[in-house]
């Protein structure tokens, strides 16, 4: 018996759940840099405790 022509039920799958992966990354790395843009000081503070900025 021959398949039909085509991807495979287990090629679609796999590139589904790539293609899933790939947005979810992306959406966690654009989410990270608006954090960064928005809510890191840019100015660098004085002796004290360390405080991240954006060049860090």
């Amino acid at each position: 018996m021959d398949r039909r022509p085509g991807l495979s039920v287990r090629v679609k799958l796999a590139l589904s759940y790539a293609g899933f992966l790939m947005v979810a990354g992306s959406l966690l790395l654009a989410a990270v840099w608006v954090f960064l843009l928005r809510y890191v000081p840019e100015v660098i503070q004085g002796p004290g405790p360390f405080i991240p900025n954006r060049s860090d």
